[in-house]
């Protein structure tokens, strides 16, 4: 090979490499201005993460795991839109949590989220308990009319984001979980690749698939927020 076609071949190698990092960039800050628009976070802004207390009967062999899922998807997501998560646990909300939080885990698991949706809402309910020995745990969800249950094979994550529309504050905050671990995880995973406006809140079904991984069982969205809140957000 010559020098010409020697310093040709470096050249269109710089020339591809240099539109790569382009595109990597553009698709990086497309991501950041879609999750910004989704969460309503200011930049720079800290976001709260609240993990689940504790196990359910439902799930207590897999939740663990399921959690952290959920956890680590929640901080990339954090990372990803450029905001500083503040950690902190259902257990025991930590005193510097920010106005702005994620949620994580279900209203049996996280009393964040079981106060959030008993406030604001109403459409909202629970039918049943958790009994032991039951895989699906004896109890389901129902908003809009309609029953939310799970199966061996199948399930519900949910998606919800009350915001100061909702609340006449000036925090977002986001909840994110299943009646399962699974579940919880794969709602968390696909908060990410929601693309829906910041100027209201939501309240989405997404119907699950248990026999593949969480990252792929979301199924079909289903928007119930203006049955769960019981009025039309804007």
């Amino acid at each position: 090979m010559t020098v010409e076609g020697l310093a040709g071949n470096l050249l269109a190698g710089l020339a591809l490499a240099l539109l790569i990092e382009a595109y990597l960039r553009l698709r990086a800050r497309f991501v950041q201005r879609r999750l910004r628009r989704l969460l309503g976070f200011p930049l720079g802004a800290s976001m709260g993460v609240i993990s689940p207390a504790r196990a359910t009967a439902a799930d207590e062999a897999s939740l663990s795991t399921s959690s952290a899922y959920a956890l680590s998807y929640c901080l990339t997501l954090c990372t990803r839109a450029g905001y500083r998560a503040v950690l902190s646990s259902a257990e025991s909300v930590a005193p510097d949590l920010p106005p702005s939080f994620i949620a994580i885990g279900g209203p049996t698991v996280n009393k964040v989220t079981a106060a959030l949706l008993r406030t604001y809402c109403p459409g909202f309910s629970i039918v049943g308990s958790m009994q032991s020995g039951d895989p699906v745990g004896g109890m389901h969800y129902r908003v809009a009319g309609r029953t939310f249950e799970d199966t061996q094979d199948s399930g519900y994550a949910f998606v919800v984001r009350v915001g100061p529309n909702v609340t006449g504050g000036r925090g977002v905050m986001i909840l994110v979980w299943g009646h399962t671990g699974f579940a919880t995880a794969a709602a968390a995973h696909e908060l990410g690749a929601l693309d829906l406006p910041a100027t209201s809140s939501f309240f989405v079904a997404l119907a699950i698939t248990k026999h593949v991984g969480h990252q792929a069982a979301a199924g079909q969205l289903e928007d119930l927020s203006a049955s769960a809140f019981g009025w039309a957000p804007v």
